[in-house]
């Protein structure tokens, strides 16, 4: 079983300005024991995926797809 998995996260700021698209279609798994390392430019989505894993980004960001932990 996965400890977290990421199917199709998409991740969109909402704001008056308007909507700024941090991640897009991310899928990933982590099994027991496996260790994962998120690398990318600056920029990129690294904490966005990281914060949307944890359920804590502002009330107006948009998250789609789905985000498992423990099944």
């Amino acid at each position: 079983m996965s400890v977290l998995a990421l199917e199709n996260l998409s991740v969109s700021y909402v704001s008056k300005r308007g909507v700024a698209r941090a991640v897009r279609g991310l899928s990933l798994e982590i099994n027991e024991g496996e260790t994962y390392g998120l690398v990318g430019e600056s920029g990129c989505g690294k904490s966005t995926v990281a914060l949307a894993s944890m359920r804590y980004l502002p009330k107006q960001t948009r998250v789609e797809g789905q985000i498992l932990f423990q099944g």
